[in-house]
């Protein structure tokens, strides 16, 4: 199964980081064909190695939100 999340443009780096690390503390679980996928925004990109695959998104002209 893919699980996937596009944090639209609401998050930061710092934030990023964060959820990554919680997310990865609860991927023990996680069975053989299981992926993980996450979407920050293109300013909160931030280099990670694990489980989960870190991928981008476009950028907007507003400063947040579900766009």
């Amino acid at each position: 199964m893919i699980y996937a999340a596009n944090f639209k443009m609401n998050h930061t780096r710092a934030s990023t980081q964060a959820y990554l690390k919680t997310l990865e503390a609860k991927l023990s679980k996680m069975h053989s064909g299981d992926r993980v996928l996450v979407f920050p925004p293109a300013t909160a990109l931030t280099a990670h190695t694990g489980n989960i695959t870190v991928g981008a998104q476009n950028a907007y002209r507003e400063r947040n939100g579900a766009f």
